[in-house]
């Protein structure tokens, strides 16, 4: 690791009127559709840069903390030789009571100057005739739909999520002949029985085959869906 790029800073974000921030955040057509249908709380993203470990710091002293239970204040990390300073310390992108404005697959409706934008969005339904589908990293402020406001932060190894939490992160349930299982993101139409399992194959499909073997330190964001905040934008 490179010690001038331990440092990272919170991404570029507006400041409420309430004192929230406005995060933006990308998510895919699927994950989409869980948080519409209130399915999907959670959502990990990988810490950058990777620390060797994390170490929570009381009152300026650095305290060993146990990751499966994870943290929700603040972090740093220690680089190898062991110099724990303001400026050696990586904090999550997003933090509690933030929110985070979603940005996801769609595509202008209508741009009449008489009347306000309109637009179409993907996870409403894939199959538009002639609709050539933006996506998410172009979605403006104005067409933004889905709010999240986030209650807890936390920082964990990947494999150390539990099947709750793999529920919670949206995975689509399935019931093939009266049993209930969940989707395999790697094979279509294939199901797994295990919740972590079909978590997996959705974490490889969008990080790579080898990414789960890799067992990042992950942010673990937990939020609830919030109306259109009337100070945003």
């Amino acid at each position: 690791m490179n010690k001038n790029d331990i440092n990272e800073k919170p991404a570029s974000c507006q400041i409420a009127v309430t004192g929230s921030r406005f995060v933006p955040m990308l998510m895919s057509t699927p994950m989409v559709v869980a948080i519409l249908n209130g399915t999907k709380t959670e959502t990990r993203r990988i810490v950058k840069p990777q620390p060797d470990y994390f170490l929570n710091c009381v009152n300026g002293k650095p305290q060993p903390i146990e990751l499966k239970s994870g943290i929700s204040q603040f972090f740093a990390v220690v680089t190898d030789e062991m110099d724990v300073t303001n400026d050696k310390c990586i904090y999550p992108k997003v933090n509690v009571n933030d929110i985070i404005w979603v940005r996801e697959t769609f595509n202008l409706h209508s741009d009449l100057p008489e009347i306000r934008p309109e637009y179409w969005y993907k996870a409403d339904n894939e199959i538009y005739p002639g609709i050539k589908w933006k996506p998410p990293l172009f979605m403006t402020k104005e067409a933004c739909r889905i709010f999240l406001k986030v209650v807890d932060v936390k920082v964990e190894r990947l494999k150390d999520i539990d099947e709750e939490s793999a529920i919670k992160e949206g995975i689509e349930r399935l019931k093939p002949d009266g049993l209930l299982s969940f989707r395999s993101y790697a094979v279509k139409y294939d199901a797994c029985v295990f919740p972590i399992v079909s978590y997996q194959t959705l974490w490889q499909k969008i990080n790579g085959k080898e990414s789960w073997d890799e067992n990042p330190f992950v942010w673990v964001y937990k939020f609830e869906v919030v109306e259109r905040p009337h100070d945003f934008l």
